[in-house]
């Protein structure tokens, strides 16, 4: 993968709280959509975050956020009269309670970088150890013995599932009441990894945690995406390494977890049927 300039982003936060958080959020994104209507961005998102809390008992309890961000190719398309400018205008027009981020420096264009996977012939590098102990540096040379591996990676489901209703009574309880998680990235991917204490709980991870439930668990986060799904039985552990999820990854990311740390941590709150037998030995 090779890291390049990738343009120029900037992004603000409004935040909303109250009665009607959503139709709230709803009405500005239709204004942030008619006022950037002929903009040459590249990316445009708007993103609600959080959602409406019942009877919160302090204002930043019942608080949301609705994230802009924007990026562009050319300086010039961030210039404070097409971004800046225009967000700040709204203030006067908008939903009740309206405020917003007050460090007005994010929405200032700032240079970002970008993740292009290539193909490079090894005979184009430059491949060169300096030595610490002295001045000396040594040439590596290619190696000669190479390999094409598959485009896509071996993925597959359990070999011998087992009938879920066989692990007796159950429960609906958060997935991570039992089950371990670690998430992160692989550029533009992302990558999750569960993993439980005891045997008999591995043979119901593995029963439960196929691809179609990760997409049922990611729920509005799954656009369609290949998922890749690998199982690791001596550490009673399943992988899964979701594709093109990330909105490009890292600093060229539209998300606020553009690194994907989050994802593992977000599976395991959603509710599962979990064996009670499991649960009375203790939860995580």
């Amino acid at each position: 993968m090779i890291a390049a300039p990738g343009g120029f982003q900037a992004e603000t936060t409004y935040y909303l709280n109250g009665l009607d958080v959503h139709a709230k959020a709803k009405m500005m994104q239709q204004q942030l959509a008619h006022l950037f209507g002929g903009s040459n961005f590249s990316k445009f998102s708007s993103e609600v975050y959080g959602t409406e809390a019942i009877d919160p008992s302090s204002q930043q309890e019942g608080t949301t956020m609705l994230r802009v961000f924007v990026q562009a190719r050319r300086k010039e398309d961030l210039a404070p009269a097409k971004f800046k400018t225009p967000i700040y205008s709204l203030r006067m027009q908008s939903y009740p309670g309206y405020h917003m981020n007050l460090d007005f420096r994010t929405m200032d264009p700032k240079p970002f970088m970008e993740i292009f996977p290539s193909l490079i012939p090894q005979s184009m590098i430059d491949h060169r150890v300096r030595l610490s102990s002295s001045d000396q540096t040594i040439s590596i040379a290619p190696p000669v013995k190479t390999q094409v591996y598959p485009v896509q990676r071996p993925s597959y489901e359990t070999t011998s599932p087992h009938d879920l209703s066989s692990f007796g009574e159950t429960v609906r309880v958060p997935l991570g009441s039992i089950v371990h998680a670690r998430s992160g990235d692989k550029a533009n991917n992302s990558n999750v990894g569960f993993f439980v204490r005891n045997a008999d709980e591995y043979s119901w991870l593995q029963s439960i945690l196929t691809i179609e439930k990760m997409k049922k668990l990611l729920e509005k986060d799954y656009g369609g995406q290949r998922i890749e799904r690998v199982e690791f039985p001596r550490i009673w552990a399943i992988h899964f390494r979701i594709l093109d999820f990330l909105d490009g990854g890292i600093a060229s990311s539209a998300r606020i977890d553009g690194l994907g740390k989050g994802v593992g941590e977000y599976l395991r709150s959603r509710h599962v049927e979990v064996p009670r037998t499991f649960l009375d030995r203790g939860r995580i």
